[in-house]
């Protein structure tokens, strides 16, 4: 039986399958006890994990984090999926912020820095990084997207739809058909009032009925379903959307018409857990699903395994194992970025997200649904290389002379005060393509000391305003 990656393939025969989904959602049928235990161990099976917005922002990483892979939606409704820590967070701000003051007009920068203050909750900083980004490019697709995205956190849910709506008019399939998502997320919010509020999901499904439905109730395909999944997954575990309740409970109800029970229950628990305003016909449904499972122990049977213990304890046990081996990848991180891995250039990138891969803590996307889209060239970077190229390369050599790091900090730090002064008329004549190389590994060596240099606080010149 194929079942869509994201979620979880069972190496089950179909027709014990639907026994089992059926006993869960309260069939009356009866089973043999093996059956029934088999079911048990499905359980522990699938909500066991295997070993990085509440709207859709926009930067180099993007493609890399979304185009073929999402985090395992097992991973997510067990709240145990690969994330940057907040200490990594602000340290690529950081280098961000660096770059920035070394190249004024780079909008990769601005874009790293605006998600990377969006995801620390930092929004007047992110609100500068937009505002210098409008400036630069005003009716860019990224500008749109990031600045729907801030609004959207910040609770202007107006302004936040009138860019999404922008986005969405320059491309109808923008950020993989996802930012469709985005838009209902916005209207959903803004037109849930009075007594019927928040009883149907996203889609208008209602809870209660698909919920506590023994069959599926919809009319929506097999892709449309995993295609909202992976919207919905993508908002939770990538653009922090995390504690939205209003996303896990329409995750629980995607799930359950795809007939992962099992997944739905979990989802549904998180939507409890961070109080959904209809939680109490999630813990409803999941209690009916604990008393189903939950059965004494025969004669001579050994206790203490979970097997018996029902789907919430069965829950807690997942969550504990996703957590821990979601702190055992950001070791892995942390250590990798503190042996200075360039993060900001592709090689880096590549290696967080393979290692996700090779960890399992991230799905392929259907090969349908995969996209060859590629990263943005931004060329306004490559222009302020040429026009800060010679600087950049007399720079790193002079760092690279020091042979304490204390040393190299203070330079740096005296540097980046008085970089407008040094720079104030770079030459910007064409450069070959080989210069152009040696001055992009120049400023790789740049934000490398950047990283070194902990106790080093970088504020723009360029970024100076205030929300």
């Amino acid at each position: 039986m194929k079942v869509y990656n994201l979620s979880i393939a069972l190496p089950l025969k179909r027709t014990i399958i639907a026994h089992i989904i059926a006993h869960i959602i309260g069939r009356d049928m009866s089973l043999l006890p093996r059956l029934q235990l088999l079911s048990l161990c499905l359980l522990a099976l699938i909500l066991s994990p295997l070993n990085h917005a509440l709207a859709c922002g926009w930067h180099y990483e993007t493609i890399r984090a979304e185009a073929k892979s999402l985090p395992c939606t097992r991973n997510v409704v067990s709240n145990g999926w690969p994330s940057y820590p907040k200490d990594l967070l602000q340290l690529k701000a950081k280098v961000a912020r660096a770059t920035l003051t070394l190249l004024p007009t780079s909008l990769r920068a601005i874009d790293e820095l605006a998600v990377s203050s969006i995801l620390l909750k930092d929004l007047p900083t992110a609100y500068c990084a937009l505002t210098k980004r409008k400036e630069l490019a005003p009716n860019a697709y990224a500008t749109h997207a990031n600045l729907g995205t801030y609004y959207t956190f910040s609770g202007e849910l107006d302004k936040a739809a009138e860019h999404v709506k922008a986005t969405l008019a320059e491309d109808p399939q923008a950020h993989f058909g996802r930012e469709h998502d985005h838009l209902l997320l916005i209207e959903y919010l803004q037109n849930q009032t009075g007594k019927e509020a928040f009883k149907t999901d996203l889609y208008g499904r209602s809870y209660k009925k698909y919920l506590n439905s023994r069959r599926r109730r919809g009319q929506e395909t097999r892709k449309t379903l995993q295609a909202q999944e992976a919207a919905l997954v993508s908002m939770i575990s990538i653009y922090g959307a995390s504690k939205n309740p209003h996303l896990f409970a329409t995750l629980a109800v995607t799930l359950k018409e795809q007939g992962n029970v099992l997944l739905s229950a979990a989802a549904a628990r998180q939507a409890d857990i961070l109080r959904h305003p209809q939680r109490r016909v999630m813990r409803k449904w999941v209690k009916k699903l604990d008393s189903v499972y939950k059965t004494k122990p025969r004669k001579r049977q050994r206790r203490g395994r979970g097997v018996h213990a029902g789907v919430v304890k069965s829950l807690e046990k997942a969550q504990t194992a996703a957590s821990y081996r979601a702190g055992k990848y950001q070791k892995w991180l942390r250590k990798r970025f503190k042996a200075g891995l360039p993060f900001w250039r592709d090689e880096g990138i590549n290696d967080i997200y393979d290692e996700q891969l090779k960890r399992k803590l991230r799905c392929p996307l259907p090969k349908e649904s995969q996209s060859d889209m590629q990263p943005p060239a931004y060329p306004t970077h490559k222009n302020a290389i040429i026009s800060y190229g010679l600087a950049l390369d007399k720079l790193a050599n002079r760092l690279q002379a020091h042979t304490k790091r204390q040393d190299r900090c203070t330079d740096l730090k005296n540097t980046l005060q008085n970089w407008e002064a040094m720079t104030s008329s770079p030459p910007n004549q064409p450069i070959s393509d080989d210069e152009f190389k040696r001055y992009s590994r120049a400023l790789d060596q740049i934000l490398g000391v950047v990283i070194q240099c902990k106790r080093l606080k970088i504020y723009p010149p360029s970024l100076s305003c205030h929300p």
